[in-house]
């Protein structure tokens, strides 16, 4: 430029004055920039180019306008811009020596900036639709090839001018494209959970191979061979959840099988991933029509077709994908059974090649096809064999590292190397491999923060907190005003059973409070995004959630919404009922409501500020209360509830994992140890203090039930194999009980710690002395025993059985009772804690009281369906029982009276009385926790949880109560009805000291404090003093800390 000014070459700096100004607008050179736009208009007239006056107008100058925010100018010059652009391209004759191919690549790229920059005019000016008409034109008018930068810039403004203007279809539409385009290109690194549209590549443009990226490329030419050989008619692939199977399949075997020619053969893939009427759908897919008609004849169309497509020289490969809803969704073996006929049939034709894709937890059901339900000899009838299993398992720590180098030097995403080696660590840490699914969803969010060092990832929270805030994203893309549907509909896609069931539009429209057109696009999105996918049916259409790996975050993403939400709701209703004269007590109230509202659990730069805030408010409420004031007698309560989330946000402990769903934990005696046990078949033992850990091994299969003896010196455990463990929790050793006869149901210590006693399917109770491990068989049940229990004393045993009597058993003199009178199954017997009673409940809906001294009985009725639980208060005095039907009765034993103390709507899984046996504690299926005074009659409704209440149980001192529910959330609450803790989990226990509480998460272990609220402050005081940023705390909190630690 400047050579050519000084040769006085002003044609020469008329044509390259342009791309300086480009320059000095990626380095945000203003005020040179705004000198240079004047210099090359002036040029411009003097040596005509529309393509360059236009550019004068519509970005050097136009630019400068946006940077200092004049959208008057910034208008006018983008609209002049355009329009010049405009009447060259449709001029006849063009000026110069512009050529028509210069026109279109003008065209093709500026018209696309100058409508971006009149799209921010607009959005300013308040016209968004103006703006939107505009980058809509730019979106389809602009080649991404030219600029792909400028091409993103274009859809992320448009994606935000839908999305305020609540067009949240459109906007995720958008969204969805730009990072197709985004990967595409090379700008994006991850593809999380759903698959991009790959299938419309960007024309003349090398673009990312996601299988090449993914590491799976050797998977792919294995599989590619097996299909080649001729000794390979069936293939079996499995792993665990998360491997990404569907992936390899979709996106990487398919696509290559379209493409190859085996044995001379052109290779037609048919995929299969939804079982309800699978003939039919695999019909549509091979003849290309609906077929209806009985199930033989459809069947028999299919082979004709793949016999002919043989004889037409085409290799058809069947692929039945996520094949464990196969069994899912069909039960019985009888209807296996045809299924595997028809494979069979298929593996007998010549040009027909069948892969079986599933999680390695379901194979054992292909064990049916070694010659069980059907022969098949086309493996010799050895399905499992090398020749048929090809296992594809997460990733090693090296493979994962590998991987994602690789995809962050193709998309130019740059982390830190110490970045990469701590992300393998963490997403390694539970089992030293990496799932692909969990690494793809990491990395996404970590690209979406732009996290690329290791400080930034640290101060982010671990790798979960990343996930969650990943599917946080998913949600918000589905409107503000629909979170709490939306987390809602995700629920209603899991089930009890840790299953993705299946539901029609219909079924998820139950409770909903949405219209046909708001549920039509929250699932638009989540299909779209991936999470969800769905089956079209005649009628309509059938979604599921897309992954098992989806279930736990979205149980804990609708806890997490519901507690803000119920905080809000009860407080407000709380400070409603407040005089005026508790002004200060209200605004407290309030207070912990606004800032646990306002804190972003996904915001990790919000979490320091947000604990300051709640701790100068939890530093009022301790000026209120003494050490001694009960939790019921607080004030306020949501700061004690705002402490709590923030800290363990901050500090959640988790003991470890076990490699399948965890059944049970129980601590020890003296609260130093937790046991649990899983479907892993193993007991972990964990030390509270220091977190190590040791395992107990030895089952095949499910280990779930296990005990401490009184003493806390061994530990008996027992699953399906009929053999009871004892463990000595000293040495290790175990001693193996066996003798019982199928699945055991129960095991028991006397308190004493004398005797264990055994029951199960065989109908025979077994005693064995501990001290010298003789065993006694106790006889006389027909059929199962459901339960048994020693008295105190450990004098006698009594046990329940499914032939509806009831035996008591005297330990010292070997002589048994009989108490009959049940009709049908006896569930359970409990005696009084002063060992003068029995009673009984079972299926008839009757109570019976037994006096064990006189024998004589009284019968308590008044429940309309089987009784579920029977228990003695702590004086003796009273017999709670609870039913299926809803009703809880208490029964007076001196006087026999008894009466309907409350009622649920539906099931009551667990009632309890308090340590001084006034209250009493009662939780079902309709989500409510009730408790309820025996003197008065009178109870509180516990609201909060969203679902089924499986457990509740009084802490150690009485103070609280804890209910878990199937909402994956252990709530701990005061006994005025105010929450002030929420934990993660399904199932709790106390310590018995009452300072812990241990919750199962899935496969997970956890174990939560249980603070006072100078505990909560002086752990709050503790994170503050160790991050504190420079004044960022003021001094008389900071006082406050130093004399709270101090103490």
């Amino acid at each position: 430029h400047y050579w050519f000014e000084k040769a006085k070459r002003l044609d020469l700096v008329a044509k390259f004055i342009n791309p300086l100004g480009e320059i000095l607008q990626r380095l945000r050179r203003w005020d040179e920039l705004y000198q240079l736009a004047k210099k090359a208009l002036n040029l411009h007239k003097q040596y005509p180019n529309p393509v360059w006056l236009a550019h004068d107008y519509g970005i050097l100058a136009a630019e400068v306008t946006i940077a200092r925010s004049q959208w008057h100018s910034v208008k006018e010059l983008a609209t002049k811009a355009l329009d010049i652009l405009t009447k060259a391209k449709n001029s006849v004759q063009l000026p110069g020596d512009l050529s028509r191919e210069q026109l279109d690549w003008a065209w093709g790229l500026h018209q696309g900036w100058y409508r971006l920059s009149l799209a921010k005019a607009y959005k300013y000016f308040g016209q968004p639709q103006d703006g939107i008409k505009h980058l809509e034109q730019a979106k389809h008018q602009t080649n991404p090839n030219f600029n792909p930068d400028l091409y993103i810039k274009i859809l992320r403004e448009l994606r935000q001018l839908y999305f305020d203007q609540g067009e949240y279809q459109k906007a995720f539409s958008v969204k969805a494209y730009q990072q197709s385009i985004e990967y595409q290109f090379r700008f994006r690194a991850f593809v999380a959970v759903g698959q991009l549209s790959l299938n419309q590549r960007i024309r003349d443009t090398q673009v990312a191979d996601p299988i090449a990226a993914s590491g799976r490329e050797q998977a792919i030419n294995d599989l590619v061979e097996r299909i080649g050989r001729k000794d390979r008619k069936l293939t079996v692939i499995c792993g665990s959840s998360g491997v990404g199977k569907s992936f390899l399949l979709q996106s990487g075997l398919i696509p290559r099988l379209q493409q190859e020619i085996i044995g001379a053969r052109d290779v037609e893939p048919v995929l299969l991933t939804v079982y309800n009427r699978w003939e039919h759908r695999l019909a549509n897919r091979i003849l290309g029509t609906d077929q209806e008609g009985e199930r033989e004849k459809i069947l028999g169309k299919i082979l004709h077709q793949l016999q002919h497509n043989g004889d037409s020289n085409r290799l058809t490969v069947l692929i039945f994908d996520q094949f464990e809803e196969f069994f899912t969704e069909y039960c019985k073996p009888q209807q296996r059974r045809v299924f595997y006929q028809f494979v069979k049939d298929c593996l007998d034709l010549e040009a027909v090649k069948v892969i079986l894709a599933l999680r390695e937890d379901y194979i054992y059901y292909l064990l049916e096809c070694n010659n069980r339900l059907i022969s098949l000899d086309v493996v010799n009838n050895d399905i499992l064999s090398k020749d048929v299993l090809y296992y594809l398992g997460n990733f090693t720590q090296s493979q994962a590292k590998a991987v994602i180098e690789r995809l962050t030097e193709q998309a130019k995403f740059s982390l830190e190397p110490e970045l990469i080696e701590q992300l393998v660590k963490d997403l390694a840490a539970e089992t030293g491999e990496v799932r692909p699914i969990e690494l793809q969803v990491v990395g996404a969010q970590l690209e979406t923060e732009e996290i690329v060092t290791l400080e930034r990832y640290k101060k982010g929270g671990d790798k979960e907190k990343l996930v969650e805030r990943y599917l946080e994203a998913v949600v918000t893309d589905c409107g503000p005003e629909h979170r709490e549907t939306t987390w809602k509909l995700l629920f209603l896609l899991t089930d009890d059973k840790q299953l993705r069931p299946l539901r029609t539009e219909t079924e998820l429209a139950t409770g909903l409070t949405l219209s046909p057109e708001q549920l039509s696009l929250i699932l638009e999105i989540l299909v779209g995004s991936g999470l969800v996918f769905n089956i079209p049916l005649k009628t309509e259409r059938l979604y599921q959630l897309f992954h098992d790996y989806l279930l736990d975050l979205i149980h804990k993403g609708l806890a997490n919404f519901e507690l803000q939400k119920q905080i809000l709701d009860q407080s407000n209703q709380e400070v409603a009922n407040l005089e005026v004269a508790n002004l200060e007590v209200a605004n407290l109230e309030l207070a912990g409501v606004r800032h646990l509202k306002e804190f972003n659990y996904n915001s990790p730069s919000d979490t320091f500020d947000a604990l300051r805030r709640v701790m100068n408010i939890g530093k009022t409420l301790k000026a209120m209360v003494t050490k001694n004031t009960p939790w019921k007698d607080y004030p306020a309560a949501s700061p004690l509830l705002a402490l709590q989330q923030i800290l363990d946000h901050i500090e959640e402990r988790r003991l470890g994992k076990h490699q399948g769903r965890v059944k049970q934990v129980e601590f020890s005696p003296d609260g130093q140890l937790l046991a649990s046990t899983g479907e892993d078949g193993m007991v972990r033992l964990w030390d509270i203090k220091t977190g190590q850990v040791q395992k107990f091994t030895g089952y095949q299969g499910k280990v779930w039930q296990m005990e401490f003896s009184w003493d806390g010196q061994h530990l008996v455990s027992l699953g399906y194999d009929g053999i009871v463990r004892l463990w000595n929790i000293n040495t290790g050793q175990v001693q193996q009980l066996k003798g019982h006869q199928g699945h055991v149901r129960q095991v028991e210590f006397s308190l004493d710690g004398q005797h264990l006693a055994s029951v199960g399917e065989d109908g025979i109770l077994r005693l064995w002395d501990l001290n010298t491990r003789q065993v006694q068989q106790l006889k006389g049940h027909q059929g199962h025993v459901r339960q048994v229990e020693f008295s105190l004393d450990g004098q006698l045993l009594a046990s329940a059985g499914l032939d509806g009597m009831v035996r008591l058993w005297d330990l010292n003199t070997g002589q048994v009772q009989q108490f009959k009178g049940h009709k049908g199954w006896v569930w359970q017997v409990q005696f009084s804690w002063d060992g003068q009673l029995l009673a009984s409940a079972g299926l008839d809906g009757m109570v019976r009281l037994w006096d064990l001294n006189t024998g004589q009985v009284q019968q308590f009725k008044g429940h309309k369906g089987w009784v579920w639980q029977v228990q003695f208060s702590w004086d003796s005095q009273l017999l709670v029982s609870a039913g299926v039907e809803g009703i809880v009765r208490l029964s007076d034993v001196n006087t026999g009276q008894s009466q309907e103390l409350t009622e649920h709507h539906g099931w009551v899984k667990q009632v309890q009385f308090s340590w001084d046996s006034q209250l009493l504690v009662s939780a079902g299926v309709e989500g409510i926790v009730r408790l309820s005074d025996v003197n008065t009659g009178q109870s509180q409704e516990f609201k909060g949880h969203q679902g089924e209440v499986s457990q509740v149980e009084f802490s150690p001192d009485g103070q609280l109560l804890a209910s878990a529910g199937g909402d994956r959330t252990v709530r701990l609450w005061d006994l005025a009805g105010r929450q002030i803790a929420q934990f993660e989990g399904t199932w709790m226990v106390f310590n018995p000291d009452g300072t812990q509480l241990a919750t199962v998460d899935g496969y997970t272990v956890k174990l939560w404090r249980v603070d006072t609220l100078d505990g909560l402050l002086a752990r709050g005081c503790a994170y503050l003093r160790n991050h504190a940023r420079n004044s960022s705390v003021n001094q008389e909190l900071k006082q406050f800390c130093d004399g709270l630690l101090e103490e």
